[in-house]
């Protein structure tokens, strides 16, 4: 090989590694960031602790406390989502700047169809990553609903709202419980998958269990996806409906027990999202350290050495390199906060990351060569 050539190779890997040692660095300043506490985050605990009074006072004053709630808690269920849209005041995460057009001129270029398996892999993450932190708050509302529910009585809509509590309180522990965005999680459905196979084609148990149970399954997940996510407005409509005393001026009390849920669920996701982005920037950095910095070292310490057989090494694990370094810029770190106070912490798909049509194409590889592999 030509000293020129190898000199090349070189100043490639320095870049490498520079640029990886520049993400790590960053990683580790917003983890540093993360963890420190603020003024306004003391603000709002205190104003945490000023609801939970404020609800027991509702509690003993207002005689139709217990409807208000769970009336409020559809309401949540509802507006929550909207809630997210609201400008934040501040952002952890770089400012992009691309226009409107360059991102539609950039979705044709990755041709979204031929690339659809591993675009939906990364919104399924990042829905999924953003909805955990919700879990614990949500738990404690619905429960506080199905107390409520129970000793209120809401005569014919009893069951309804308890079980569409139950279903909410499900959805989200099953969440944070399963972690659907984790390797672990598809790696059990692989395991799922081949035990299947191997009982269906060895005939350890008849076709029909093994269809019967995974029919079964199927079913209860499909039933309580479908109650969490698209029954809440039919259940709220029916609570509007049988309790008159919710109506006209009675809206106010509902309105101000919503903004204590809001503003306590909010609470409550802010703490999680924190701890949960922590954890996975501690990874992101364990994967860059890991598997792209040390390895990069390694081969420029043994080039510097004369070993030129390290060469043709490099060049095998280069691809393998690559993959770790552009896997761990998929997702970028946000956050949104209610006018200064209450901030939640996002994973979101990097737009300037999964646009770029070159590693879309080297996603779409990765997401290829396991599916190829789980047959």
């Amino acid at each position: 090989m030509e000293p020129a050539e190898l000199t090349g190779i070189k100043e490639h890997i320095n870049r490498l590694i520079h640029q990886t040692e520049d993400e790590i660095h960053y990683e580790r300043a917003e983890r540093t960031a993360l963890l420190k506490s603020d003024e306004n985050l003391n603000i709002s605990r205190l104003l945490v602790i000023d609801l939970l009074l404020l609800n027991i006072l509702l509690f003993f004053v207002l005689d139709n406390y217990m409807i208000d709630w769970i009336t409020a808690s559809f309401l949540l269920y509802a507006v929550n989502p909207f809630i997210m849209l609201i400008p934040s005041t501040q952002s952890i995460g770089p400012r992009r700047r691309k226009g409107t057009r360059d991102y539609l001129a950039t979705l044709r270029q990755i041709e979204l169809y031929k690339n659809k398996w591993t675009l939906g892999k990364i919104l399924w993450n990042a829905f999924f990553i953003n909805s955990q932190p919700l879990a614990i708050g949500f738990s404690l509302v619905y429960c506080v609903n199905i107390i409520f529910t129970l000793t209120y009585g809401l005569g014919p809509i009893t069951d309804l709202v308890t079980f569409q509590s139950i279903a909410i309180i499900i959805f989200y522990l099953g969440i944070w419980y399963l972690k659907p965005y984790s390797a672990d999680f598809l790696d059990s459905l692989l395991d799922i998958r081949t035990d299947i196979y191997q009982r269906i084609h060895t005939r350890m148990q008849p076709l029909w269990t093994v269809i019967l149970s995974i029919g079964t399954l199927a079913t209860l997940v499909i039933i309580v996806t479908i109650a969490a996510m698209m029954l809440p407005g039919f259940t709220l409509n029916a609570v509007l409906d049988a309790k008159a005393a919710i109506k006209g001026l009675g809206v106010i009390p509902v309105l101000m027990v919503m903004i204590s849920q809001i503003l306590l669920v909010r609470f409550s996701q802010g703490a999680h999202s924190r701890r949960m982005i922590i954890n996975l920037k501690d990874r992101k950095t364990e994967v860059l350290n890991n598997f792209v910095d040390i390895p990069l070292i390694v081969y420029r310490s043994k080039l510097e050495k004369g070993q030129i057989d390290a060469v043709n090494s490099f060049a095998r694990d280069f691809s393998d390199i690559r993959d770790a370094y552009i896997s761990s810029k998929v997702y970028k770190t946000t956050s949104q906060d209610l006018f200064g106070f209450f901030p939640v912490y996002l994973m979101v798909p990097d737009p300037d990351v999964i646009l770029n049509p070159a590693i879309v194409r080297i996603l779409h590889e990765q997401v290829d060569l396991k599916r190829r592999t789980q047959v």
